[in-house]
């Protein structure tokens, strides 16, 4: 008897060693993978908090991963009550306390973290250093730390934590030059679930007074009109878009250039005539950089989740094309 338990504590000690040197085997670039398919395989509910700038929020997710594509409930629990459903082709918020419901469809452009990744990792790697850092402990859960870090001062880092268990991502720090936390997304609690009823994640939008359809930004076909001159290497413009406006208000064109990972967005709208409010110079919300100017009667504003002399660079670039 002896033996045989000898010889089932050695098979355990095996099975664990193998267990272990297969996750070390993972590279940082497969934990990334991982992450992305996880998001994609796994239903889960949960409550995380999104701090950015001097707010934070707490919210309750249902992340439901089914035959028509993940769905996703997210409920506010501080602040204004708010409940939200995203879809693979609308997004719907409800607010309880003024019983409204508004209606966009899904942004064209959406960067989806960390789904951007794994398509983009060959490239990515010329301006970001990939590496794993050790382990934390997450919602209570073991996580592997993945280390994203630019290797120029026109992008920021990351610090991602993935469940061992599932792949989830469980926190992402967004980290300045300084590796300063300037936004942070954490679960404060997460439970995989094999199904999640669709039934959870419905809104009570057939009772709703108060409903509205927001404008949405819509592929445009031929020439911008407008161009960035100059852009930090690695970006380049992913997409034209036009934000239809109701009858009488002039439509924005909306430019987005990435470099895969990170995102800056130029609006440009003509300004009625005589209007003196326009934005010009830095600002900042956040983790937000903005930079605003006016040309020919139009305002320019481009903001992303970049450092300031990113959105500077390409702020003072922006201009109209010649025909």
């Amino acid at each position: 008897m002896i033996g045989v338990a000898r010889q089932s504590l050695f098979l355990v000690a095996l099975s664990l060693t193998l267990v272990s040197a297969a996750e070390a085997a993972i590279s940082a670039p497969g934990w990334l993978m991982r992450m992305d398919q996880a998001a994609k395989r796994v239903s889960y509910t949960g409550t995380f908090v999104y701090q950015h700038g001097n707010l934070l929020e707490t919210m309750r997710i249902f992340h439901r991963v089914g035959a028509d594509g993940v769905r996703e409930l997210l409920e506010s629990l501080n602040g204004v009550r708010r409940e939200i459903i995203r879809g693979h082709r609308q997004i719907k918020c409800y607010f309880p306390n003024e019983d409204a419901l508004v209606i966009e469809r899904a942004r064209v452009v959406h960067a989806g973290f960390p789904s951007a990744l794994p398509q983009h990792l060959k490239q990515l790697s010329r301006y970001y250093v990939f590496h794993l850092g050790g382990e934390g402990r997450v919602a209570g859960r073991i996580a592997q730390i993945v280390l994203i870090q630019p290797r120029d001062g026109y992008r920021y880092g990351y610090r991602l934590w993935a469940d061992k268990a599932t792949g989830l991502l469980l926190r992402s720090d967004l980290v300045d030059e300084h590796g300063k936390i300037i936004e942070q997304f954490m679960f404060t609690q997460i439970h995989p679930r094999t199904h999640i009823p669709i039934s959870d994640l419905e809104l009570p939008h057939d009772r709703t007074r108060h409903w509205q359809r927001e404008a949405a930004e819509v592929p445009a076909s031929g020439r911008a009109g407008w161009v960035a001159r100059r852009l930090p290497h690695g970006f380049h413009r992913i997409a034209y878009l036009v934000r239809q406006q109701t009858p009488g208000r002039p439509r924005v064109r909306h430019l987005v250039y990435s470099d895969g990972l990170a995102a800056v967005s130029v609006f440009i709208q003509r300004l009625p005539a005589g209007d003196h409010s326009a934005m010009v110079g830095l600002r900042r919300m956040g983790a937000v950089h903005m930079y605003g100017k006016v040309v020919a009667g139009h305002q320019v504003t481009v903001m992303g989740e970049v450092p300031k002399a990113t959105v500077a660079l390409i702020g003072r670039s922006v201009v109209q094309e010649t025909p």
